[in-house]
């Protein structure tokens, strides 16, 4: 082989291995790429670690948008607008005693989704695991999350049954203001992120 013929080789494999590695990176940055699964991973592991926290706050999550967005009241924000609504005494520790239920009793559902959760991860990273025992605890873990979004919708309707028509029409006119009043707050906070993600 004369020196031509090997410059020319030499310089064909160089060219060949330069345009492998853009693919392989990229490669690396897809869904299926070791990079951006451990990305993907990390922020899955982040976002389940906040639902934990929260269900163990007994924090509603919007468990109960579908009862506030169609205008059944929630106990805190009537409470909030105790004066404008014009509660009176009775209405008024009907309400803190329905806060009250669902402080007491969401933490404790809310542990009981968690620990359960936890036991179907333990039961695949273990890798001891079969599909009865994973239908049965998936059956256990739904019916939990059922009972808690309950307790949070059914406190929207006891406390519609607190109020009188009139007030929650008021209410409904209230909430809409509030709506409104934080809408440019969102705005504001959206264009925040958007200047700190350009830089």
């Amino acid at each position: 082989m004369n020196t031509k013929t090997i410059w020319a080789s030499a310089c064909l494999a160089a060219l060949l291995v330069a345009s492998a590695m853009p693919a392989a990176a990229q490669h690396a940055g897809q869904p299926g790429g070791q990079g951006q699964a451990g990305h993907q991973g990390r922020g899955h592991e982040a976002m389940q670690a906040r639902e934990f926290r929260n269900l163990q706050q007994g924090r509603g999550m919007g468990m109960a948008r579908a009862a506030e967005t169609n205008g059944y009241p929630g106990p805190m924000h009537v409470l909030e607008h105790a004066e404008a609504l014009e509660l009176t005494d009775g209405q008024i520790e009907r309400t803190r005693e329905l806060i009250v239920r669902v402080k007491t009793r969401a933490p404790e559902l809310g542990k009981q989704v968690v620990d359960a959760e936890k036991r179907l991860q333990a039961m695949f990273a273990e890798g001891d695991v079969n599909a009865a025992t994973m239908d049965s605890l998936l059956l256990e873990i739904a019916e939990l999350r059922a009972h808690l979004r309950s307790l949070h919708l059914t406190a929207h309707l006891d406390q519609a049954a607190v109020l009188t028509e009139a007030q929650i029409a008021k209410y409904k006119e209230l909430r809409s203001a509030d709506g409104e009043a934080r809408r440019p707050m969102r705005r504001m906070g959206e264009m925040k992120r958007a200047d700190s993600s350009d830089g």
